[in-house]
């Protein structure tokens, strides 16, 4: 249901409601009219939240070009999630039903499938591919055939790396509600597959805009009831036999509606001309319609003003538009938006050059173009983009104004700036963004980490914006600066982004951070309480000399009290150095000497491990148990050493050499804990044979012993009394010692 409906049925009801109270109160009708009234409204408002839930889906937050936004949810998942609904939104379409009937057929096709929408022209784009999976989307029987849920991703020829295991992490998160955090995409996609082999319900993932095999791999993982749709240039991309739908040129009657869309009086005649010199191409006749619009607000008259197009089309353009040639669609799509900017003023031409400098496939926050452009309405400039059709969309939804650039029209505006021109954009963008730091001092490397929280795009494009302005030195500095490293990742709920931005610098400070913050990703993530994210990330740190400098730097800047490695990290070694010494199985038990200069370690591994403090290195095995060691527990006055085992027995060792001084045995069961007297004369052990007992330990003799109704796990000794407390199950016992 949705939260308007809900609104709007509770609100009547509380008006009606308050209304019948009203009259009972002040008339003479019965308390039971008044009820039978109330059980009517009560009635009509469940019918209005039915109404209600069979509403069209809202749309979402984040368009194809939006990237990573979670669009409208409905229903209940399993647990409490709801089930996303990732639909792009659709505000115009010209319908093609010759392609629209058999996606829709094959889509909800009994059986899961991948669905492959190409064209037949290698490599080339704007043919409506996006917009006919976007339009399929919003189709009632799509949302009954998948009460699982629709995930879309778009990719792009730029996508990769770290940055492609985020899109998979992204649609992991909108499945499930918790984000993974892994950078390896065959790794992120792994983990996809396998949320979507829990989900129970059929699935619609799409994958819009793929360009290489290695982008698609990470989505075939898993996904028994998930049905795949992919859109690519790339034919050969699509497996063999499967369900293939070739999106190519328009035909004629569609190719004159969208070029006539918003425009009256265009003679059919022309209107064919014009589809045919655009080779019925919808990213070009789109942008024939925008100008074919703005001249008629000038003054033209709609046969006018498509004479005028049709002769810079003739006199720029290709003599003959073959779509098939993409030197001829490159000249075609130049002359098109040449005839385009001519209706802008001289300084709004440039600032739309400007849009050249950002990334494909990402929308662009109308904040960020007030950054650029200074003192301009971006309003009025976006409108005025949209309506010569130089934009693909202008969107107001959440999570903002944006706009969103169809990739064919940033291919043709890189070829109007040489790598210089932009890297001078780039480089305004980045001064203008400096001006929204805490702290400015004018000094570089810039603080970028004090920007404000609201500023996505600049923490998720910062760093490629400082590549491609040529700001080496300053990059450099920034992704390995360790206070940028914690920011992002706090920013964004995941580390794998700062490893993507790591990947465009090549030093070996950088490719050791890396490396160390993918081996750690799951531990990097939100964390509770939000301030240990700092020292969780200088503990990954500790002991590599590459980044012993920028560590200690970082240190300093860390709020107090904090945790921080004595040792470097057991778990933060190299896999292809050979393995330390250690236990080979899990430790269970730790316990200093009174004096604080030996650490012993019990595990699993049958063994207890003595160890030196100042440095870390192991200086006995004690071996002799046969099973399991669960305790440790050195005496007052360090001289021995007690470890209880599931081999039902306790053992005491002379310490610092680690011989054995004596067996302890007599349970028949396993022993979970010890514990020396305050004077050491007795020994302590609780074990699962549900008996407490003491032994003298100058002697190694049974004392005394309990039995109680639980199997035992702790056992402790009052410090300055004769008094014992031992743990069981959801039992504590306390018990005193008589001599």
């Amino acid at each position: 249901m949705s939260t308007q409906g809900t609104a709007a049925a509770a609100s009547t009801l509380l008006g009606f409601g308050s209304g019948v109270l009203a009259n009972v109160a002040t008339s003479q009708w019965t308390w039971s009219v008044g009820a039978g009234l109330l059980v009517w409204v009560a009635v009509w408002v469940g019918f209005e939240a039915w109404r209600a839930s069979q509403e069209p889906h809202a749309a979402p937050q984040r368009g194809p070009g939006g990237g990573r936004g979670v669009g409208h949810r409905r229903g209940r998942a399993e647990g409490n999630h709801e089930q996303p609904w990732m639909a792009p939104p659709l505000d115009r379409m010209i319908e093609r039903p010759e392609l629209a009937g058999r996606l829709v057929a094959e889509l909800t096709a009994p059986e899961p499938s991948e669905v492959g929408m190409t064209t037949g022209l290698r490599g080339a784009g704007g043919f409506g591919k996006t917009t006919l999976a976007a339009w399929v989307c919003h189709r009632p029987e799509i949302a009954e055939r998948y009460p699982g849920g629709l995930l879309w991703v778009t990719l792009g020829q730029e996508i990769h790396g770290a940055d492609l295991a985020e899109r998979a992490n992204d649609l992991a998160w909108a499945l499930s509600g918790r984000r993974p955090v892994l950078s390896d995409p065959d790794a992120a996609g792994a983990e996809l597959g396998r949320l979507l082999d829990e989900h129970r319900q059929p699935v619609l993932l799409i994958l819009d805009d793929v360009w290489q095999e290695a982008q698609l791999r990470p989505f075939r993982f898993g996904g028994r009831c998930c049905t795949r749709l992919i859109t690519t240039r790339i034919p050969d991309l699509l497996p063999p036999g499967g369900p293939h739908i070739a999106v190519d040129a328009m035909s004629v009657d569609q190719a004159q509606l969208l070029l006539a869309d918003g425009v009256t009086g265009l003679p059919a005649e022309t209107a064919q001309r014009l589809a045919q010199a655009a080779g019925r191409w919808p990213v070009l006749l789109n942008l024939l319609n925008g100008v074919l619009r703005r001249r008629m607000d000038r003054g033209q008259s709609a046969q006018e003003a498509a004479e005028q197009i049709l002769r810079t089309l003739a006199a720029d353009g290709p003599t003959a538009f073959d779509p098939a040639r993409p030197a001829v669609r490159s000249r075609a799509v130049a002359t098109t938006v040449e005839a385009s900017l001519a209706l802008l003023a001289p300084e709004d031409r440039h600032r739309y050059l400007d849009l050249a400098i950002f990334p494909e496939d990402v929308a662009i926050p109308l904040e960020v173009l007030e950054l650029l452009w200074p003192s301009v309405r971006i309003d009025r400039l976006c409108e005025e983009l949209t309506g010569l059709g130089l934009v693909a969309d202008y969107r107001l939804d959440a999570p903002g104004p944006r706009l969103v650039l169809h990739d064919v029209i940033r291919a043709f505006l890189r070829t109007r700036f040489s790598a210089e021109d932009r890297a001078e954009v780039h480089r305004r963008l980045i001064t203008a963004a400096s001006g929204l730091l805490a702290h400015r001092d004018g000094g570089r490397p810039r603080p970028w980490w004090t920007l404000p929280v609201d500023a996505d795009h600049l923490w998720r494009h910062l760093p490629q914006h400082l590549a491609a302005a040529g700001e080496g030195e300053e990059l450099t500095a920034l992704v390995g600066d360790l206070r940028w490293v914690e920011a992002k990742t706090r920013r964004l709920g995941s580390v794998v982004g700062v490893t993507a931005d790591l990947a465009l610098v090549d030093t070996p400070a950088t490719d050791m951070l890396r490396q160390v913050l993918e081996r750690a990703a799951c531990l990097l993530g939100p964390i509770d309480p939000p301030e240990a994210l700092g020292a969780t990330l200088a503990s990954r740190l500790h002991g590599l000399p590459q980044l012993e400098t920028s560590l200690h730097r970082y240190q300093d800047t860390l709020p107090r009290p904090r945790l921080e490695p004595a040792w470097p990290l057991p778990d933060q070694t190299d896999p292809a150095q050979p393995r330390p010494a250690g236990h080979v199985g899990g430790v269970t038990s730790c316990a200093f000497s009174p004096d604080g200069t030996l650490l012993a370690t019990a595990g699993n591994d049958d063994t207890v491990r003595l160890w030196q403090v100042p440095h870390g290195r192991e200086q006995t095995v004690l071996t002799g148990h046969t099973g399991g060691v669960w305790d440790c527990a050195f005496s007052p006055d360090g001289t021995l050493l007690a470890t209880a085992s599931d081999d039902h027995t306790v053992r005491l060792w002379r310490i610092p050499d680690g011989t054995p001084q004596a067996v302890l045995a007599g349970h028949t069961d396993w022993v979970h804990s010890c514990a020396f007297s305050a004077d050491g004369t007795l020994l302590a052990t609780a074990s699962s044979d549900r008996t407490v007992r003491l032994w003298q330990v100058p002697t190694g003799r049974r004392h005394c012993a309990l039995r109680v109704a639980s199997d035992l796990t702790g056992i402790a000794w009052h410090p300055g009394a004769a008094l014992l407390c031992v743990a069981g199950g959801i039992v504590t016992y306390a018990l005193a010692y008589v001599p």
